[in-house]
């Protein structure tokens, strides 16, 4: 469950500070003098509501022989939403939407779809009606993992396989046909609030209503699968040396399903033009954004134990990620070639040495990143950091 008190921004302190429910009296707190936007403050979208959920999970162990472990797990996830409706709008502004329509219309009837609007009740009626005040049903899921783990050679090689399965339903996603349809979003609410060059600011502090997109539409139903084999072993054949490699193969990632677009084979997608199919094949063919098939990690240290070098640490580190689908859209189509992130090698390293000097002891760490100053992309469009050296030098006293 989750609760909010309101938006504490106070731009004009010490001259008008608006205490947090300030929104729930505009008379007393008009919001143009105590500057919080009435968008932002109270209960947006159904903070003061209770979304309730439940989680879960358990597993089994079996010893097959000594150090040498099989299990099984399996958990149920909840994951809230937010706090936000089905039509992504917050009911304080509902006033200013009103006046800003009158204000443009006059005499004329505020029609919003099919009914007039004659108050501010009117306008919530209808929004309840059309459920746009609905509140986004929480994200649940499963996770299904079976795997050995292993402690061998006297602890010289300790690690962990183990397959998984996990899906996720009711993902939040944007409406983008829902948000195009709407009367009052975009050029669409010209008819209600004027056109460029006007300007409509409906009689409060939130704004220019002109082409604004007053409601954010959102559903859920969508469900995505994940599918992969999972790795983490550790190998110490000495004391002063230590290796870790994880890695994962994520042969799935995929949607198995999406209210917002039609699935290949369907009905809707029969019925669809060549460029909406073309969308579908995307949405469905492609890998989930940010989902790499293979990564896999090393990090090694040896520690010199004998002579001048003695106590100095020296650590080198591997990243690689096969690609990653940045947008499953016409304009980043993965199928063709369309841009991706991953498909990198990255190399660090390290040095760690500790001294002491009038009593007091130091450890000093060079660290490198990206050794081979190499161009890679770890997760969107934005160019990961090139080489990068950072000194930090610890005191214990």
């Amino acid at each position: 469950m989750h609760r909010d008190s309101g938006q504490y921004q106070v731009n004009n302190f010490p001259w008008f500070a608006p205490p947090p429910y300030a929104y729930a009296d505009p008379a007393t707190y008009p919001a143009s003098v105590y500057g919080y936007d009435p968008g932002y403050a109270g209960d947006i979208d159904g903070n003061f509501s209770r979304i309730a959920g439940t989680s879960w999970m358990g597993g089994l162990s079996f010893e097959v022989k000594k150090n040498v472990n099989v299990y099984a797990s399996i958990s149920k996830i909840y994951n809230r939403n937010g706090a936000t409706n089905a039509g992504g709008f917050s009911a304080l502004e509902l006033p200013y939407w009103y006046a800003g329509a009158k204000s443009f219309l006059g005499n004329a009837p505020f029609v919003y779809r099919g009914t007039t609007i004659n108050s501010v009740a009117d306008l919530t009626a209808k929004l309840h009606e059309i459920g746009a005040d609905v509140l986004i049903k929480p994200e649940t899921g499963q996770n299904v993992e079976v795997g050995v783990k292993t402690s061998l050679w006297d602890n010289k090689v300790v690690g962990t396989v183990s397959l998984f399965h996990m899906y996720r339903v009711n993902r939040r996603v944007d409406d983008g046909t829902a948000q195009a349809n709407e009367p009052l979003n975009g050029v669409n609410n010209y008819v209600y609030f004027g056109a460029p060059p006007a300007t409509n600011v409906g009689g409060g502090p939130i704004g220019n209503l002109v082409g604004r997109r007053l409601l954010r539409w959102r559903t859920v139903g969508q469900k995505d699968v994940i599918e992969g084999l999972d790795s983490d072993i550790t190998w110490t054949p000495r004391r002063n040396f230590q290796m870790v490699i994880n890695g994962a193969w994520m042969w799935t990632a995929k949607t198995d399903n999406a209210p917002t677009v039609n699935k290949p084979g369907s009905v809707a997608y029969n019925a669809a033009s060549a460029i909406s199919k073309v969308a579908s094949d995307i949405y469905y063919g492609a890998r989930l954004e940010n989902v790499p098939e293979f990564r896999l990690n090393t990090f090694s240290r040896y520690e010199f134990t004998d002579g001048i070098a003695r106590g100095l640490a020296v650590k080198f580190g591997t990243r690689y990620s096969s690609k990653m689908v940045l947008s499953r859209t016409v304009d980043w189509n993965p199928l063709t070639n369309g841009f991706q992130s991953g498909n990198y090698l990255i190399f660090d390293g390290a040095l760690t040495y500790p001294w002491e000097v009038g009593g007091y002891k130091i450890v000093t760490s060079l660290n490198a990143q990206n050794l081979a100053d190499k161009t890679y992309f770890e997760g969107g469009t934005a160019a990961s950091p090139g080489r990068q050296f950072f000194l930090h030098n610890t005191l214990k006293f």
